[in-house]
């Protein structure tokens, strides 16, 4: 079969209800909402993955040398709140080694790397931002004092694992405000006007291949990439063709089940929290 007959869900998403196959087409997607009903109509949205996706993710190895292989880039993660220590947990497990970096400087970071071992070592931010992917891991309002002042970034890599939602101060009024409908997990949506978070966000790293990834799961699931006889499901997306190919690469070796979303336009609004369709949800490949 040739790869453009190939059904993949950069092209496709498959979904089943009642043995009823349905196919909708990403690049043509209007209805965000449409595309989680689809996904949610079969009993069980972590059995359609495995079902109708998991043949295809087999045929297209054939097609995608990234598929398997080791990783031999290296790899920076700036910030070490929950998201950047449990990137490092899953990378450690896997013996992938990466660089953590902190505005604290590395000696912050000492517990952390006794714990997750040789694999991850602790260093500024401006040595994890020199890596050949360096992943974003702190909150989106303070990208301009995380990301300023550093290095050309030169075609780099720069995965977004942010999402554009602000924390709120524990007890304080905006906790109980009956206008925000996430003040009860302590967050607010940060307004961008009509822009994307990821367009925000690449303009903190001019010159860099960004894409979108890591960032629509509870972090907590990331230590966790297979689950009940299966693989979690990660999305990622981007509009360079050779840098998704990277990450791809990256989230299967670190245990996960890689899905294509497309575009920084289409892929970061589905999948990006608070308000993002596939957001949140846990799917597991089998």
């Amino acid at each position: 079969m040739a790869p453009e007959n190939l059904v993949w869900m950069h092209e496709k998403i498959i979904a089943s209800h009642a043995l009823n196959v349905k196919k909708l087409s990403v690049k043509n997607y209007r209805n965000a909402m449409s595309l989680t009903d689809a996904l949610k109509s079969s009993a069980s949205g972590a059995l359609m993955i495995g079902k109708y996706l998991a043949p295809f993710h087999f045929i297209f190895s054939s097609f995608y040398p990234c598929m398997g292989r080791s990783y031999k880039m290296s790899i920076g993660i700036i910030g070490s709140g929950a998201l950047g220590s449990n990137l490092a947990r899953a990378f450690a497990k896997k013996g992938i080694s990466a660089t953590i970096a902190t505005r604290r400087g590395p000696e912050s970071l000492a517990s952390l790397i006794s714990e997750v071992g040789p694999s991850i070592k602790a260093g500024t931010v401006a040595e994890a931002a020199s890596a050949d992917i360096v992943i974003v891991a702190v909150r989106f309002e303070d990208l301009g004092t995380a990301l300023g002042n550093l290095p050309a970034w030169n075609n780099r890599i720069v995965i977004d694992g942010t999402n554009a939602v602000a924390f709120l101060e524990p007890g304080s009024p905006e906790t109980q405000d009956p206008t925000n409908p996430l003040a009860a997990y302590g967050i607010k949506a940060i307004d961008l006007g009509d822009k994307q978070s990821s367009e925000v966000f690449s303009t903190f790293v001019p010159g860099a291949r960004v894409v979108k990834a890591f960032n629509h799961l509870d972090v907590a699931a990331l230590v966790e990439p297979e689950l009940s006889g299966g693989q979690r499901v990660l999305f990622y997306s981007g509009d360079d063709a050779a840098a998704k190919t990277e990450v791809r690469t990256l989230i299967e070796n670190t245990g996960f089940s890689a899905v294509d979303l497309g575009s920084l336009a289409v892929g970061g609004q589905l999948a990006g929290l608070p308000f993002g369709s596939l957001s949140a949800i846990n799917f597991i490949k089998v």
